[in-house]
């Protein structure tokens, strides 16, 4: 199909209305009072203030034994044998909470339970997997937060925050399933007219956002013979419209009641009625819903309405469905919370809870707070299987929005922007969306900071488009990528609908993490730049987008942060999904090597990542995220003989874990960072010397961990520490950032998912790995300065100096060879032929 310019313009003032109708969207369904979230959260900060750890609470496991002994080297004095008659994770605690027998006995508790990294398969329990956590203090916690009184408030104050937001999604769905049905112009104009909108004016978040008109049309809903809302909205003409979101289609028109009897009569007849009674009637089931209606259809000469009187609805139908869905989300969390049944139920399936307490009125199972918003969308089917599948909430919310943004493309008619639905899911990351560019003034910027956005021109640009609007200037492409003419050189951009500008962005990876380059179109029909302004103390240069960047990810935002790595979890999960690992039934227990580390055994060979009821697991990983300090010990210092995991043997384990990395699949979609300190051991005040410099090679000569969250960067970059009577982040000439760009390294294993601290959200790099220095670059803003260093992988050495990527000093190999003492570790990781 020919690129239409005018089209492609107008698809780009409609995707800045529809990305801002579906940031609502993302807000709703992140507020909605999700009752294993707000466990998650409560847990999480429970294990963080009484630990020190940020573990994932879904991987801290309390267990209940029968025995227990003494122990001098445990956290809580005792150690405990053989399989725990009881089990659950510390999120799962939260809402099903301690036994009675332990609430009137809390002294029993830290005898004979504690808290520990593995479930209840694990072949130990003691110093080598324990959580430094009392279970008499999650307790006296636990009375202290009444989790029950907390659901209640969220819930209230989800409503009176989001119900509005409720409505105007539900008036989305309900107008794109009018466009979708094709109705008589006059019956579209009618729902539009309806809803407060203007079917003849272009569609914008204004528009949605006026109020409804109940007036416009006469509702009315059918509740005899049917489990799931079932509407007709008549108009002053006498036209009907059906409206059923849990089947499909969602809205049907028809010229007047007489003629939709005869044809949902006829539709029931044929063979197309089972699959339509199964929608409307989910539990009595198709074949049973379709007999007990076929009984009142009539026959073909005389056609009967099946579904019995209907009750008036006086108010607009979104209105009641608003009212509707809060009293049912009310109803429903307090039974899940206070019905123990229905919390024990809760972990075996989220969404099979609601099944059980939410009412008929619900569609396709879902709480009607969210099922009336899933509904309508061609893929519908898909997206609620993989609702319901959906352990993690952010997986059920990515779902959900993914649902509404097929929606938007119908109903603001967006088909000719290039990469249309990326572009209106793609979510900015923080700092593109707090950016405030009404300071920013035309620029220059130095020529190193614009070498990742160089290209050659494309052969195929058309010439810059004239007129007026966001196209003006700016040259298209026929696969819709857009680019142009700056400097003498061509850069490809992208528009930013909620800054209402264009960035420079990488020819390659358009949506790909990087610093804002924002360009103008000047009086005169050129580019130009943008630059932020000056620090506050003043400059001698304006701010690098490097700084206004990290301006962000240097403040203490524990939110953003959080949902950040969220984000970052759910794509390696994703990965991980899709690398084929082992999957276990959850009833089955991993099996437990020579070397007490669990694996899924396939074919007689052992598989240290494997999946098991909705997890990845990987115990070598989860024992170097949760004690780093033991491998890398050995590779930093010589030291092997404080390695407690497993038995005891670290070259074992390295061995091992290095097998079970190169196992793993890789991805390098997305930009890394890794952060470094003199308290830390992985100072950066080398790179300041000069004596290494651009073009360089660094190797690494440890497990190296990066990370796709720049929030969790602080406590690497700038560890607290005591400042007279308060603890400080500092920032020093030791503090430093690598960053290995997204495409521009190749090695690195995303183990987030199998980390006990995923807020990381970590890709490990095993000794010997590679790095070009493409930039060394000074950042500093108002509260942080750090060395920040752009690396890029090799496959492996190129001649000349080598230099240790955590120390700065040049690479020995007979040196590295002393402090392993392993002969075989030493040739896999740097190979003679290679590093001779």
């Amino acid at each position: 199909m020919r690129l239409s310019p005018t089209r492609f313009q107008a698809d780009l003032l409609a995707a800045r209305e529809a990305r801002a109708t579906l940031q609502i969207a993302r807000d709703y369904f992140e507020a909605w009072p999700d009752l294993y979230t707000m466990a998650y959260d409560l847990a999480a900060r429970c294990v963080l203030e009484h630990t020190g750890k940020a573990f994932n609470p879904d991987k801290v496991w309390w267990h209940c034994f029968e025995r227990a002994s003494n122990s001098a080297k445990t956290f809580t004095g005792w150690q405990h044998a053989g399989p725990p008659i009881r089990s659950m994770t510390l999120t799962e605690l939260v809402v099903r909470r301690f036994d009675d027998g332990f609430q009137d006995a809390p002294q029993a508790l830290d005898s004979y339970s504690g808290f520990y990294q593995q479930d209840a398969g694990a072949p130990y329990f003691d110093e080598r997997n324990e959580v430094p956590l009392l279970p008499s203090t999650v307790m006296a916690a636990f009375w202290s937060l009444d989790f029950a009184a907390q659901v209640r408030q969220r819930t209230q104050a989800f409503w009176e925050a989001h119900g509005t937001g409720f409505i105007l999604l539900a008036k989305v769905q309900l107008l794109a399933a009018a466009r979708q049905a094709e109705l008589p112009a006059a019956d579209l104009a009618a729902l539009y007219d309806y809803c407060g909108a203007d079917v003849a004016q272009p569609l914008t978040l204004q528009a949605l956002k006026q109020p409804l008109r109940p007036e416009v049309l006469t509702v009315a809903r059918y509740e005899n013979h049917v489990e799931t809302p079932l509407f007709t909205l008549t108009t002053r003409h006498g036209s009907v419209l059906l409206y059923s979101p849990a089947a499909h289609p969602m809205l049907r028109g028809f010229d007047n009641a007489s003629a939709m009897t005869r044809a949902i009569a006829a539709h029931l007849a044929s063979p197309q009625g089972l699959s339509w009674a199964n929608e409307l009637s989910p539990r009595t089931g198709g074949a049973r819903a379709l007999a007990a209606l076929r009984e009142r259809i009539g026959t073909p000469s005389t056609p009967s309405w099946p579904f019995g009187t209907p009750t008036p609805v006086q108010e607009h139908l979104l209105q009641a469905l608003a009212q509707a869905a809060h009293e049912q989300l009310i109803q429903a969390q307090a039974q899940l919370v206070d019905n123990q049944a229905l919390r024990r139920e809760l972990w075996r399936g989220y969404l099979g809870a609601f099944l059980t307490v939410f009412a008929p009125l619900a569609p396709l199972g879902l709480p009607l707070s969210i099922g009336i918003l899933a509904a309508g969308a061609g893929r519908l089917v898909l997206d609620v299987q993989a609702l319901t599948h959906a352990r993690l909430p952010s997986r059920r919310r990515e779902a959900l929005v993914s649902i509404v943004a097929d929606t938007l493309l119908t109903l603001f008619s967006i088909a000719d922007l290039g990469l249309s639905l990326k572009a209106l899911r793609y979510r900015a990351p923080a700092h593109e969306q707090l950016a405030q560019l009404s300071d920013w003034q035309p620029g220059r910027w130095p020529a190193q900071t614009l070498d990742d956005l160089r290209a050659g021109p494309p052969g195929d640009l058309h010439p810059p488009q004239p007129g007026t609007g966001p196209l003006q200037g700016v040259r298209l492409r026929p696969d819709g990528s857009t680019w142009i003419s700056l400097d003498e050189g061509t850069f490809r951009v992208r528009y930013d609908a909620e800054l209402r500008t264009w960035l420079a962005v990488r020819p390659d990876a358009p949506y790909a993490f990087a610093p804002l380059r924002p360009v103008q179109l000047n009086a005169d029909g050129q580019w130009a730049w943008l630059a932020p302004p000056r620090l506050a103390g003043g400059a001698p240069t304006p701010a690098l987008p490097d700084q206004a960047m990290w301006a962000t990810y240097m403040a203490d935002a524990p939110a953003s942060s959080r949902a950040m790595a969220v984000q970052a979890i759910d794509r390696q999960r994703g990965v991980l999904a899709n690398a084929g690992l082992p999957q276990l039934p959850e009833a089955t227990a991993a099996t437990f090597d020579s070397h007490g580390y669990a694996c899924a055994v396939v074919d007689g060979q052992p598989h240290y990542t494997y999946s098991r009821g909705g997890q990845f697991n990987n115990d070598l990983v989860r024992i170097y995220t949760s004690d780093m300090h033991y491998p890398n010990h050995l590779f930093r210092f010589g030291i092997a003989n404080a390695f407690e995991a497993g038995d005891g043997d670290l070259h074992a384990y390295l061995k091992l874990l290095f097998d079970s990395l190169d196992s793993l699949p890789g991805s390098n979609g997305v930009t890394l960072w890794r952060g470094g300190h003199g308290l830390r051991n992985t100072s950066g005040a080398w790179l300041r010397s000069g004596q290494v410099e651009a073009g360089d090679t660094l190797v690494t000569t440890d497990i190296t961990s990066f990370t796709e969250n720049p929030y969790a960067l602080k406590d690497f970059v700038a560890p607290r520490q005591w400042v007279g009577m308060s603890y400080q982040r500092l920032f020093d000439d030791t503090s430093v950032v690598f960053e290995l760009p997204a495409g521009r390294y190749h090695s690195g294993k995303p183990v987030g998912p199998l980390s006990m601290i995923d807020e990381e959200a970590e890709t490990l790099f095993s000794p010997g790995r590679v790095f070009r220095i493409d930039a060394i670059k000074a950042v500093e803003g108002e509260t942080f300065r750090f060395t920040l260093v752009r690396l890029r992988e090799l496959a492996g050495p190129v001649g000349g100096n080598v230099f240790d990527l955590r120390t700065g000093t040049p690479f020995d190999r007979a040196a590295f060879a002393g402090r392993i003492a392993d002969s075989a570790l030493l040739e896999r990781l740097f190979p003679a032929a290679h590093w001779a």
